[in-house]
């Protein structure tokens, strides 16, 4: 198909790879979480959570039995089912959480929006239900491991009709001040992207957004990052020079009058 695009034989495609360095093998349907983090400016973590939250839907929501196995040996188990244990014992006229403090909870930098507003596919439900019974802990604890990576998908690729659903119904959700020209094309043309679908979600995020727009240099390895990432890598970056770095002045986002 590509050939044909390019107006190109195969074997010449396949040749232009190679010299790239590039892998020619073909997948039917979806995208890499690590990719969608980097096109759309997101955090892996924030990927992960619109998976467990219903925004973004896998190729196979199954849960590998490795990834079992390891929770069982790791002793973790066993206290979360305690836990779940001691929740089903609580009276039920205990006083809960109210949902408004919930919802501004789960407004976090890794995290897409309130709990509730989004309903995950009717398989990851099922699924994720069915292993929950059989560790005997809540679903929620399922989906906590999971979007914790404790717990891994079978195939964790998104796939391009729940993307393009998401870009369709929350769109506000993307920043578009940080993606770059192709990108905005990109969506707009394949995607059906719609800035304006999902407001209310996305004002939420906005304060967590701000630091997203600060662009700073490490000058041990001479990187530009974007946002809180730069301190957690100055923490990491190898080089003695990034140790002893002095962050930017931070900037002042109230308006002005």
């Amino acid at each position: 198909m590509i050939a044909k695009l390019l107006h190109r034989s195969e074997r010449g495609i396949r040749y232009r790879l190679a010299l790239f360095g590039k892998s020619s093998r073909v997948h039917v349907d979806g995208y890499a979480r690590r990719t969608l983090a980097e096109e759309l400016h997101f955090g892996r973590k924030t990927i992960q959570q619109m998976i467990v939250r219903g925004l973004l839907e896998v190729r196979d929501p199954r849960i590998t039995p490795e990834s079992l196995r390891a929770l069982q040996k790791s002793g973790r188990l066993a206290s979360l089912q305690l836990n779940h244990k001691r929740e089903k014992e609580t009276p039920a006229g205990t006083e809960q959480e109210p949902s408004s403090a919930r919802d501004v909870k789960n407004c976090t930098p890794d995290s897409a929006g309130p709990s509730g507003s989004f309903v995950k596919s009717t398989r990851a439900s099922r699924v994720w239900t069915d292993v929950a019974r059989t560790l005997n802990v809540s679903l929620e604890t399922v989906e906590r491991l999971i979007a914790q990576r404790s717990l891994k998908l079978y195939d964790p690729r998104v796939t391009e009709k729940s993307f393009s659903n998401f870009c369709r119904r929350n769109g506000a959700l993307i920043n578009g001040e940080l993606l770059d020209g192709e990108t905005r094309h990109w969506l707009r043309s394949s995607m059906d992207w719609n800035r304006s679908g999902g407001e209310a979600d996305a004002r939420r995020l906005n304060p967590f957004r701000r630091h997203a727009l600060v662009v700073r240099r490490c000058t041990g390895c001479g990187r530009d990052i974007r946002g809180n990432a730069f301190f957690r890598h100055i923490r990491r970056c190898g080089s003695a020079k990034s140790q002893g770095i002095t962050p930017a002045p931070p900037v002042d986002f109230r308006p002005r009058p």
